[in-house]
């Protein structure tokens, strides 16, 4: 058996795939395989491109070399993956609390909580820098305010239990990382970081995070959380709950990994003497 992911690092849905199979113990096995997919492949024009193994022409795409099967979505693709290899990321499916809970926790993450962080991703991130399109802050606002009510939510579950599926950590947890990642990195959703997080290269040492502009060469940062009226700062279960899923050591791996594909592509920058002499 050989599990065979085609995508590229870069991209969420690729992360998503690879952190969990980092935290099913598969990468670095014989078992698994990350092959890079080029993005001009996807976003260019491309007769010859196979829509037999992506339809909707996006990453990422896998295979199992066992028994032939092809999957295109990544959250079939975790899904497949850990019940082929028997994970306790995900329950098992003789058990119909258990099952309805996770399924439960599955809707709130692609419903309430993914569908405004990849707006909101494109908005702050993607759209000023692969299209060079000004924020549009109005929408931006409103897809800050749906996901404070999504945190309201989440703070309630969290409050009682310490995932969102339950007591033990699943797959539907790590499916928030890497949209969420992007954005706590450059301030985009406060309740999980103003963008001070201490993230580190996969080798331990601290990387700078180079922070996109808008076209306009502004950068509209949203406004700090609002604290409590004792001082603290809100939602403190979800933070925890964000924190130590940080913590983990597949998420480390794979996001000290992104981290360091996003400093090789930042130009350096010249020594405060070159600057003096070009003025």
């Amino acid at each position: 058996m050989v599990f065979v992911l085609y995508g590229n690092i870069m991209a969420t849905h690729t992360r998503l795939v690879y952190i969990c199979a980092q935290e099913m113990g598969l990468v670095g096995t014989p078992a698994f395989e990350l092959r890079n997919v080029e993005w001009s492949e996807i976003l260019c024009p491309n007769e010859k491109f196979d829509y037999n193994k992506s339809p909707f022409k996006r990453i990422p795409w896998f295979e199992d070399t066992e028994n032939g099967v092809k999957l295109f979505e990544s959250r079939a693709i975790v899904k497949y993956m850990a019940m082929k290899t028997n994970s306790p990321l995900i329950p098992k499916y003789d058990d119909p609390v258990q099952v309805a809970n996770f399924e439960v926790a599955c809707s709130l993450e692609l419903g309430d909580f993914t569908t405004y962080t990849k707006m909101l991703l494109y908005k702050l991130v993607h759209g000023p820098m692969a299209h060079q399109k000004p924020t549009d802050e109005v929408l931006a606002k409103s897809y800050r305010e749906a996901l404070d009510r999504t945190f309201q939510g989440y703070e309630r579950i969290l409050s009682k239990q310490k995932y969102l599926a339950g007591d033990e950590l699943t797959v539907v947890d790590l499916f928030h990382i890497p949209s969420a990642h992007w954005l706590a990195m450059v301030g985009g959703i406060p309740p999980l970081g103003e963008g001070t997080l201490p993230f580190t290269k996969s080798d331990g040492t601290p990387a700078a995070i180079p922070i996109p502009k808008a076209a306009d060469g502004t950068w509209p940062l949203p406004h700090p959380a609002t604290a409590q009226t004792d001082g603290t700062l809100p939602f403190p279960h979800l933070r925890e709950w964000w924190k130590n899923l940080l913590e983990l050591d597949s998420v480390k791996k794979v996001n000290g990994q992104f981290i360091e594909i996003m400093q090789s592509m930042v130009p350096p920058q010249p020594h405060r003497e070159e600057q003096e002499q070009a003025k």
